[in-house]
């Protein structure tokens, strides 16, 4: 087993931040058969709420997928991104704010991939989703939750459409929840991104 050092978008990062100063965290890789494998059994035993840790077991990070793992995870040593083509830093930090439940709801992000988006007054985002899964968006402005009339969801063909309208200028955060349709009434969050609405 190694231990590996590196940056995380863990509890304290907001989604669009630039990775700066030194390394947050750190996690592990095993090899089983000849094969090396990532694991992060922090973030797989919990997390944390309102400054307290919730005991939450999370098998996503238990042997996880190097290109879902580092949508998360940024290593100091690229090597244990386990990647043919590793990310930059600055790669790393472009992505959106991606959680455990989008793997493990079979979502993925189609043409989605950067964490700040520049609009206008509406923004539509088409969404590849399997079958069986529902989204719903929350939409915040100034850390004050918009009206759900801000926003829609509905599926199309292969997936989900995302609207939503900007009522003025400024920075807006957008929550994207799923739910399986076996989880009555519960939705985890999923994806975030920043956007940053002007009118050019």
């Amino acid at each position: 087993m190694v231990t590996i050092t590196g940056w995380a978008k863990g509890y304290s990062y907001t989604v669009g931040d630039r990775i700066t100063g030194p390394t947050n965290h750190a996690w592990n890789a095993i090899k089983i058969n000849d094969e090396w494998y990532l694991i992060d059994s922090t973030w797989g035993a919990g997390y944390i709420r309102y400054g307290g840790f919730v005991r939450d077991f999370d098998e996503f990070y238990f042997l996880s997928p190097p290109e879902q793992f580092v949508y998360n995870h940024l290593p100091v040593d690229s090597r244990w991104q386990l990647l043919d083509k590793p990310l930059t830093k600055e790669e790393f930090a472009a992505l959106p704010s991606v959680y455990s439940n989008f793997f493990n709801y079979g979502l993925s992000l189609g043409n989605n991939n950067q964490a700040v988006i520049q609009a206008k007054n509406n923004l539509q985002m088409n969404f590849p989703a399997p079958p069986g899964v529902y989204l719903l968006a929350e939409l915040t402005h100034n850390g004050r939750e918009l009206p759900e009339s801000y926003t829609s969801c509905f599926r199309s063909a292969g997936g989900y459409v995302i609207q939503a309208t900007l009522p003025e200028t400024g920075t807006y955060n957008l929550v994207i929840y799923a739910r399986k349709g076996s989880e009555y009434g519960t939705y985890n969050s999923v994806l975030e991104y920043k956007i940053i609405a002007g009118n050019n």
